[in-house]
């Protein structure tokens, strides 16, 4: 158990909250080895803390002053404690490289994928919007939504279908003047097309009861967008 290590995590974001938890109730962390930035003084943590990295990378903080992890190399230290074999793999440069872009690919679009704002006067840990990263994101939701669509059967009516669909998301760009706002607009959105490509890849490999995935798909969808849409319009 890391007794010497403490994790700092963005509050307002479910995700973070979700696995730093899971790190707790795995005994990876004690209860006292997870905080929030919200309940920490950054200005006691300043001489070992990189705040505006921190943002990007989540940090793990030595409690007796040793050097401060951040991002993949936090989360692969708190795993080797159980599975020593895990930093090892990833040592190997192209896995070592794989799970880098990885890692910032989900932590550049951590708020685009949860659809979630830092409250007014909590602290803003949110990371930096990055370009590259956001746009391989909405290729990957496309790229997943399309296979999907794919994998159940591209009929001439899931073709129309996939057209409602971009034509649904890609309207309310007309009214957002923004560049960086549409981008994040697109991010949000388009989100839920990975849920749905991956409930309909499994109607390839369980034809018998595939109408269950399709209707997993479209409720869990649908409960997406309108929640985002909320989101959208404050």
């Amino acid at each position: 158990m890391a007794t010497q290590k403490t994790i700092l995590y963005d509050d307002n974001c479910p995700l973070c909250c979700w696995y730093t938890d899971a790190f707790v109730q795995t005994g990876l962390l004690t209860p006292q080895g997870r905080q929030s930035f919200t309940d920490v003084s950054l200005e006691d943590l300043e001489s070992r803390l990189d705040l505006a990295r921190s943002k990007d990378e989540i940090p793990l903080l030595d409690d007796y002053g040793g050097p401060t992890l951040y991002g993949i190399d936090s989360l692969l230290y708190l795993l080797g404690q159980r599975w020593a074999w895990m930093p090892k793999i990833a040592r190997f440069a192209p896995i070592n490289w794989f799970l880098r872009r990885l890692y910032k690919l989900i932590s550049y679009n951590r708020r685009v994928i949860v659809a979630k704002e830092t409250p007014a006067g909590a602290f803003d840990c949110s990371p930096q919007f990055n370009y590259f990263y956001r746009y391989v994101y909405i290729l990957l939701t496309l790229l997943v939504g399309v296979s999907g669509l794919l994998a159940y059967g591209l009929t001439s009516g899931t073709l129309y279908l996939l057209g409602l669909i971009i034509l649904f998301l890609l309207f309310p760009l007309l009214k957002i003047k923004e560049y960086p706002t549409r981008v994040n607009y697109l991010g949000v959105m388009f989100t839920p097309l990975i849920p749905m490509g991956m409930l309909l890849w499994l109607t390839a490999f369980f034809p018998l009861v595939s109408n269950v995935f399709v209707g997993l798909a479209i409720l869990v969808t649908s409960w997406m967008w309108y929640r985002r849409l909320r989101f959208i319009r404050g």
